[in-house]
């Protein structure tokens, strides 16, 4: 029996004409389309955000095409209803140039929904099944069996920020909840009129298609029922997706259109007409560049190695707070605001890169067998590298959209990540050095300088043996100091010295990994901290004893910049942010009073990331300098002379500088 005849004669063949949406979540950009299945036509077509029918999305093998989800890597899934007949219905997948890969699963009931939990597993709603399932299958192809079984015909899957999922059971007019281990958080929300299609907005509300009420009924996060949403123009409806700007998209089942609504729930008319039995929307943009699912399971892992207490708090800790950044630089860039969600992801790179450090010193100190962290560190590497290459794509993104403002010395270029520069209150003068080996005389693995003092004699830096240490280099003496102090458990550093010796040193404090700042002079340690603040990063210090640098309230929260005057065996804080600014960071400060630091444009209409800016003094006008849109400029110290250096991220910048 046909789809089309089975809709026709039976009445409850209207689940069957009114499948969901399988909701997952990808970040779109300007110029993307959405991706909508005619299952009268076996296709799915392309419409740009403006309504234009881009044409067909060149695949084959779709079979009444029901279910859509993206991977983290932007391969498109299709469930193929097939029917409804048992055995016949299948998953295919495809590239995200379209290139067909073939079935990903087959000997399906009538599959609808699909859906991919934070570490990648694929859930699919097999409605039509003797047991009504949700399967399970690996990222690849492997069948894991059945998640849940036992509902009256599950339609649409979607999972909440938490890893929960949400799947509407339409006989029951339920929506069901199940944690992540498949435990049965039982029914969420109130009674909907054959649930069909759901999703989530960004504020975590809950979206359901009510297929016989016409309408799209909307629930808080904590199941309390927000009433309708909207119901003008509706004729069973199905798919709901939401576009960039929070405009939410309800395909109709019994009219062959799909409705647009605002975020306020105003009425825009219909977007696409003329359609084939529209069901499930999917925006086809790349997913969000960053390994959201490969750090979910990095923390599973974590938990299942049965680590010394201490270690695996501080570890979860780390991985929890960088999946905190990686969703906010989410909400950012889905916002427009790119650059917030590079600096995001730039804390969220700081954590990962914490966890392998911590992982590692515990393997040094025979605290974790390294049989047990080897397959932790590699996956943590995987993470680290993933967070690069998204800041990457979000760099490349934002050069894409933002014209260059010209300047000469940034044209016809090599692409790199990072070029040195120092300014001289004219310009920027950008550095690329040719790889060499390092002069480094610190003897241990891993050792990373952060700083000079003024007349250059002191290096300073942090590095990895057994411990996490802090190191001073006398170049003139030729001897390397080592910083270790048994009240830093978890570690230190040191990040700047000034001519007289004394240096800034910051210790890692367990469990969250956060920064306490010092002054060390000699065997004395003096505590460097601003009021309110929970992290402190120390960055530059004058011969007169004066520091600058950052604070934040937590490890997750924007940045200010605070500088410290020396008062007798203490110090006095001035918090220092430019105004509207998102984040502010001090670098640096030299005996002259004169201060660096960078900042984060804090305009809803941003679009720069990190100009440099110095002060005369803590209560003047900053003199901004900005290397051109695009372009990411981070400042690390001021010169007695007030020249600035640092280095600027950017993919293009002439060989010779």
């Amino acid at each position: 029996m046909s789809w089309f005849a089975f809709c026709r004669w039976r009445i409850l063949g209207v689940v069957l004409c009114i499948l969901a949406l399988s909701h997952y979540r990808t970040l779109p950009t300007e110029g993307t389309t959405l991706l909508v299945p005619e299952v009268g036509k076996n296709v799915v077509r392309h419409f740009a955000l403006n309504g234009t029918d881009v044409g067909t999305f060149d695949v084959v093998g779709l079979e009444e095409p029901s279910g859509l989800a993206l991977d983290a890597q932007g391969h498109l899934y299709v469930t193929n209803f097939a029917e409804g007949e048992p055995g016949t219905g299948t998953i295919r997948r495809f590239s995200p140039t379209g290139e067909d890969l073939g079935y990903f699963a087959t000997g399906f009931h009538g599959p609808t929904g699909l859906a991919f939990d934070p570490v990648g597993t694929l859930y699919v709603a097999v409605g039509r099944s003797d047991n009504g399932a949700i399967r399970q299958f690996s990222p690849t192809g492997e069948d894991l069996g059945n998640f849940v079984t036992g509902l009256n015909y599950p339609i649409a899957l979607a999972f909440d920020p938490a890893g929960n999922l949400y799947v509407t059971v339409a006989f029951d007019n339920t929506i069901r909840r199940f944690a992540p281990t498949g435990e049965d958080l039982r029914v969420f929300g109130t009674t909907v009129n054959l649930p069909i299609g759901l999703t989530f907005d960004q504020a975590g509300n809950l979206y359901v298609a009510s297929g016989l009420d016409n309408t799209v009924r909307r629930f808080a996060p904590t199941g309390e029922d927000l009433g309708t949403f909207a119901s003008s123009g509706l004729a069973g409806p199905s798919g709901l997706a939401f576009d960039p700007a929070g405009n939410l998209y309800v395909s109709n089942a019994f009219r062959p259109t799909i409705r647009r609504f605002a975020p306020t729930g105003e009425d825009l008319g219909d977007f696409a007409t003329d359609l084939a039995f529209p069901y499930f929307m999917v925006f086809p943009s790349h997913a969000f560049p960053a390994p959201r699912p490969l750090l979910a399971q990095l923390r599973m892992d974590t938990e299942a190695a049965a680590l010394p207490g201490a270690q695996e708090a501080q570890l979860l800790h780390l991985l929890d707070a960088a999946q905190v950044l990686i969703n906010q630089a989410a909400t950012q860039f889905q916002a427009d605001h790119t650059a917030r969600a590079i600096w995001l992801l730039r804390q969220a790179l700081r954590q990962a890169e914490y966890y392998r450090e911590v992982l590692q010193h515990a393997v040094n100190r025979e605290r974790v067998a390294a049989e047990v962290a080897a397959p932790l560190l590699a996956t943590a590497a995987q993470v680290t590298e993933q967070l690069l290459n998204g800041i990457d794509v979000l760099q490349e993104e934002r050069l894409a959209t933002e014209p260059d403002m010209g300047n000469a010395a940034l044209e016809d270029a090599k692409t790199l990540r990072r070029v040195g520069f120092i300014h001289d209150g004219q310009r920027f003068h950008y550095f690329v050095m040719p790889d060499k080996q390092s002069t480094d005389p610190v003897s241990a693995p891993i050792a990373v300088t952060r700083g000079a003092s003024f007349d250059l004699r002191y290096i300073t830096g942090i590095a990895v043996d057994q411990d996490i240490f802090g190191f001073v280099w006398d170049r003139t003496a030729q001897t390397v100091q080592e910083i270790r102090r048994d009240t830093c458990q978890a570690g230190l550093g040191v990040s700047r010295a000034n001519d007289r010796g004394d240096l800034l040193v910051y210790c890692f404090v367990a469990p969250d990994f956060h920064l306490d700042a010092y002054l060390m002079q000699g065997d004395t340690l003096t505590p460097l901290q601003p009021p309110g603040a929970g992290h402190v990063s120390p960055l530059g210090i004058n011969n007169a004893g004066w520091v600058a640098g950052i604070w934040q309230t937590a490890l997750d929260q924007p940045s200010h910049g605070f500088i410290g005057e020396p008062r007798g065996a203490d110090y006095q804080f001035t918090s220092y942010d430019i105004p509207g600014a998102f984040a502010t960071q001090l670098s640096g400060i030299n005996d002259s009073g004169e201060v660096a630091g960078n900042f984060t444009d804090g305009d809803d209409n941003s679009r720069t990331l990190g100009p440099i800016f110095k002060l005369s003094g803590v209560g003047a006008t900053p003199e901004v300098f900005d290397p051109g849109q695009g372009y990411v400029a981070v400042s690390w110290g001021i010169a007695n002379n007030g020249w600035i250096h640092g280095y600027v991220e950017l993919a293009t910048v002439n060989e010779g500088g």
